[in-house]
């Protein structure tokens, strides 16, 4: 009989069932039902301390993955900014003493 009651009242605090509809289909009364829920089911701030603590958990987690994500983005782009600029220097010694027209002709613009 207790298995019976603490399965009726999971129907409401973890399926979400309404307390009317459980009360009807397993023909009992909804006062009996709203006594077995406080007998058995979890205390209603437990249930939300619950959720919010996996919540949060699952936030972690999620904080944790997108760190990781950015750390490796981070050492991947270090050698190409580093080898970008360096391209850039040589380009901009290698034409600076070029006048106008000669960059025209080759599309460089000076800087």
């Amino acid at each position: 009989m207790e298995d019976f009651k603490r399965d009726a009242v999971l129907q409401i605090t973890e399926r979400g069932y309404p307390v009317a509809e459980v009360a009807a289909r397993l023909g009992i009364s909804k006062c009996s039902l709203y006594e077995w829920r406080k007998r058995y089911g979890k205390p209603v701030a437990v249930a939300r301390d619950d959720d919010q603590a996996a919540e949060v958990r699952r936030l972690k987690r999620e904080l944790q993955r997108v760190t990781e994500e950015r750390d490796i983005l981070k050492r991947m782009a270090r050698p190409v900014r580093k080898g970008v600029v360096w391209l850039a220097r040589v380009v901009c010694i290698n034409v600076s003493g070029l006048k106008a027209e000669a960059l025209a002709k080759m599309d460089i613009r000076a800087a």
